[in-house]
């Protein structure tokens, strides 16, 4: 799960550095902005496995990154752009013209709440479980996560 997190924040935080070269014309013209985005994708998780193996990112870290990349790319491009652009950015490094920007953008709507749902979801049962230390609770233990008693 922690690999999970570590690449769903990347993910945001890869599309805040594609957005930022995508509005950069000097950019725009003379590379394929698309790149951006995989490749500080692949840099930032490598950086982050590699640095942030004792760095937990919690519900609050999520919302805040969640948040702050929402943020910056509102004020970057304004709602109704925003909603083209990354589509946009995605299909033009995978040199795919033909598809669709309502695909790409469910695909990418998809991974942002179903990775922060998971998050949430996974680091709330973990804090339930951690504050759940009484020995003399004879009540079933949900802490298991899956696992078979």
């Amino acid at each position: 799960m922690r690999i999970f997190k570590w690449v769903y924040h990347c993910s945001l935080w890869a599309f805040v550095i594609a957005i930022t070269a995508f509005k950069i014309t000097w950019i725009q013209m003379r590379a394929n902005t698309g790149y951006f985005f995989w490749g500080s994708l692949v840099l930032f998780i490598v950086l982050s496995l590699w640095l942030g193996r004792k760095r937990e990112i919690g519900i609050r870290g999520t919302v805040a990154n969640v948040f702050i990349c929402l943020l910056y790319g509102v004020a970057l491009f304004g709602i109704k752009r925003l909603l083209v652009v990354p589509a946009s950015l995605i299909r033009e490094s995978l040199h795919m013209n033909t598809l669709q920007f309502g695909t790409i953008n469910l695909v990418i709507a998809i991974w942002l709440v179903l990775g922060f749902a998971v998050i949430i979801t996974t680091e709330a049962h973990k804090n339930k479980c951690k504050r759940k230390n009484d020995p003399t609770d004879s009540s079933e233990d949900n802490c298991s996560m899956g696992a078979q008693k």
